[in-house]
Parts: structure tokens; sequence; C-alpha cells
């Protein structure tokens, strides 16, 4: 007796702790109703399947699909879904808002899903607006912004530092977005020209740091060769670009004097500012610069600049 009490105990230490075969996948047929997405594990919408509802899904260990086990996806049309290769939303995400048949056609692969998020479509930005999520990969509460500049979290629309993702359909979109640190558009701050699933990998602006944004018209980006200077600080306000060329004085510039704040620079280019007419105490820029307030020239001091193109 005593025996097969031990020989009971065995197999079921080995059922419970046995990972199971066919993944977490519950069904072998799967429609997505309006508000739905379903994963099946082989391409063609084929193979196990799951149908989920909006929500975030950012563990695999939690996941009501296998891990690394996606081949395909169908997607309801009020929803969009964005998949990313390891779990918290790190590593390589891609934005689905149709149907994909073999996800070997995408970036972040076949059978390498950790974690996801399927959204409403209610979330998208126009082409006039940018949408902040509180969660990575545009999940959770969103909100839309407009051109202009939201000197705190109250003026955003969204608890302090709670913003995680940011989304601006930059292919449709005819504004970026800047986020700061701190409120007033204070400490540091990072443009975003494109969609960016995760602010936790940033190199200044982070995940759930955001207190200030700026929304600027696109028309203000610098295209190769050139930068652009700003009337305001976090890239807002009046802005001019300018081309590879010397600017000895605010006239050739064609903006009031001592009137620039921060500055965007292409990749393409550096440049040097000057505190005084015809170049005179410069100092070199090669990163964009939010605030000049923070540099030795200061804000507003900037009388002359020479643009020059990388070798």
């Amino acid at each position: 007796m005593f025996k097969k009490s031990l020989l009971f105990l065995f197999w079921a230490l080995m059922f419970v702790l046995a990972p199971p075969t066919l993944g977490k996948y519950i069904q072998t047929s799967c429609t997505p109703n309006d508000n739905q997405v379903s994963l099946f594990t082989d391409p063609n919408f084929t193979g196990k399947c799951v149908t989920l509802d909006v929500g975030v899904y950012q563990h695999h260990e939690n996941l009501p699909v296998a891990n690394d086990a996606v081949s395909s996806i169908m997607i309801g049309s009020n929803v969009f879904a964005t998949f990313c290769q390891d779990g918290d939303f790190k590593g390589i995400c891609n934005t689905l808002f149709t149907n994909a048949e073999d996800m070997n056609m995408f970036t972040v692969g076949n059978d390498s899903i950790s974690s996801f998020n399927v959204q409403l479509r209610t979330c998208l930005p126009n082409s006039d607006q940018v949408t902040l999520f509180e969660e990575p990969a545009y999940g959770g509460h969103c909100i839309h912004l407009k051109q202009g500049i939201y000197l705190d979290p109250q003026a955003i629309g969204v608890d302090n530092d709670t913003i995680s993702s940011v989304l601006t359909n930059r292919l449709k979109t005819n504004v970026f977005v800047t986020l700061c640190e701190h409120v007033k558009l204070d400490g540091a701050c990072e443009a975003l020209t494109t969609d960016d699933a995760n602010l936790g990998d940033n190199k200044f602006i982070k995940d759930n740091m955001t207190s200030s944004v700026v929304v600027q018209t696109t028309t203000c980006l610098p295209d190769a060769g050139e930068i652009t200077i700003f009337g305001d600080i976090a890239y807002a306000g009046d802005c001019v670009k300018l081309p590879v060329g010397d600017y000895p004085n605010s006239r050739s510039m064609k903006v009031p004097a001592y009137s620039i704040s921060s500055i965007l620079l292409s990749d393409t280019v550096r440049a040097s500012i000057c505190g005084k007419e015809n170049f005179v105490d410069c100092e070199g820029l090669g990163i964009n610069v939010p605030n000049l307030g923070k540099l030795p020239i200061g804000d507003n001091r900037t009388s002359s600049i020479r643009v020059s193109a990388l070798n």
C-alpha cells in the first residue's frame, strides 16, 4: 500500500511539473469579432489558436498563448495590436492594423512573440495629433494631443509620470512630439519623430518620466543638411530652417535678435552658435539642444550661427 502511494505521488508530481506539449492554445478554429484578435500557431490562420480581447499581455508566463509560438494573426476591424519579441514589450516590436498570414514577413519574426497589446483604433491619432499611452506598446489609457504646449500633467490630461509609449503615425502625421522630464518644459527633453512603443529604452526620457509636452508641426523638422532654430525651449514656438552656411547676425537668420531658445540638427550637420555677431564667443553643437539656457551661451543669447556639413 505504501509503495502504491509513493508511485501515485511520483506520477502526480510528473504531471504537475511536465511542460504542456501543445502550449496554452485552447481552440482549433478562431474568428475574432471587431474588437478582438486571434493568434495562430501556423501560417495562413491554421493550427491551434486563441482569440483575445483588448488588453495588455506583458509577460509570456501569464499569456493565454505559448511563448514564441505565433505564426499568423487575424485583426478585428475596431482594434490594432503591437507584438514584441521579448517580455515587457522589449526587443523588436511590430504594430499590425490588418491580418498577418505569415509572421516571417515582419521584423518581429515567426515563433518569436513574447508580449503584446490589443488596443482600440479610437486611440489612433489623426494627422494633426499624437497619442500618449500609459502602458508600453500603445496599451492602457490613451490621450490625443494636437499642436500646442502642455506645461504640466493637468494640461496633458494624465497623471504625472505615467506616459510609457507614443504613437504619431509618422508616415501620415503633420506633427511630432517633445517629452520633458519636469513641468514647464524643464529638465531633460527628447523629441520623438517616429512611433515609440517603449520609452523605457530611450536615452533621455524613459518610461514614466514625462511631466510636460510640446506637439509641434513637422514642417519644423530639419531636412538633411539643415538645422532648425526655435523661439521657445523644447522645440516650441516659431521655427526657421538654416541650411549649411554662415549666418553672421540675426538678420541673416531671419529671426529677431536674441530670440533662439532651442535647436534641432539633422544627422548630416553640426553647428557653431555664437554669443556675438560675426562668429565671436562660439561653442560647437553636435546634438539637439532643447534648452540653450542649460549651455554656457544661455537662452536668447545667440547672435550668429555657422552650419557645417559632416565629412
